[in-house]
């Protein structure tokens, strides 16, 4: 049996259970929705536990205005449309982001608001583009704070300490830096899990014409997990994509990346970013089918 706070009240009738609720605070104090309202759940909960933001979600341009809010300044509603610093935001990631605010799904549209920004963060339009089409067409995972899961070739070297499977060949440079101390030039990169890993972002190749050079490489399970020894699972700032090479699209040059685990198996399935009919949210971690 669904208890309320008073004074709320839930009716059923043609197979629709329908909540009328009353605050005598607004100039129109009856508030009323069914099932099918797309905040169904939300309204529910609010009336359940006196959340005093419960009215706005009655009506539902105001409710996903209400939720974006809560994630960024820099989103915000028009009653169709989700803009981003004032200019719609189009495409399946739009498309994700209005369906799971309108639903209500927290988990769905915080980790995908917060990816949004943190792409639109990204300095270099062309990065962006790239880093886009790359996660869309592979269909990564992304985090409950917007960052890209993704994978990376390790060798181990015992005791918990591994190594990048190929070494810098640029001279005159440090090969990287593991929670900013700098790598000798020429060196295999040491990390283990729970380290972050950079380079300048200026010395990562931009030129997606340039296969195998200069940058942190990550890329799909698949890619890495053929023939590496070990496979991190590393999470990525979609601020930190620099490009993605031409004819090898399924890694990518990166400019900072956190090491989360080893990944002594691939997880089953892909993940996806992109709309499908069937997607479904996996806990914390992003979309898989």
């Amino acid at each position: 049996m669904t208890e309320f706070k008073f004074p709320a009240t839930v009716t059923s009738g043609r197979g629709l259970a329908t909540v009328t609720a009353f605050n005598v605070d607004a100039a129109e104090p009856v508030f009323v929705a069914s099932e099918s309202h797309p905040h169904w759940e939300g309204i529910l909960d609010g009336l359940r536990t006196g959340d005093p933001n419960v009215w706005g979600l009655f009506d539902v341009a105001t409710g996903v205005m209400s939720r974006l809010r809560q994630i960024s300044e820099r989103y915000s509603y028009n009653g169709s449309e989700v803009l981003f610093d004032g200019d719609p935001v189009s495409g399946p990631f739009a498309d994700l982001l209005t369906r799971s605010l309108e639903e209500g799904n927290s988990d769905n549209y915080t980790a995908l608001a917060k990816f949004g920004e943190k792409l639109a963060s990204n300095p270099s339009k062309h990065s962006r583009e790239q880093a886009y089409r790359f996660l869309a067409n592979h269909r990564f995972q992304i985090t409950a704070d917007g960052d890209v899961v993704a994978y990376k070739y390790v060798t181990s070297l015992g005791d918990g300490l591994y190594q990048s499977g190929h070494a810098s060949r640029s001279k005159g440079k440090p090969s990287g830096y593991v929670n900013g101390v700098p790598v000798p030039e020429l060196s295999h990169i040491p990390q283990r899990v729970g380290d972050v890993v950079t380079m300048p972002r200026s010395e990562v190749v931009e030129d997606p014409s340039l296969s195998c050079e200069r940058g942190l490489h990550v890329g799909t399970v698949n890619y890495f997990g053929g023939w590496s020894e070990h496979t991190f699972e590393v999470h990525v700032n979609p601020r930190d994509f620099v490009s993605i090479p031409q004819g090898e699209d399924a890694k990518a040059r990166v400019c900072r990346y956190y090491v989360a685990r080893v990944a002594s198996t691939a997880p089953e399935g892909d993940k996806v970013l992109t709309d499908t009919p069937s997607h479904q949210w996996t806990g914390d971690v992003g979309y898989k089918v």
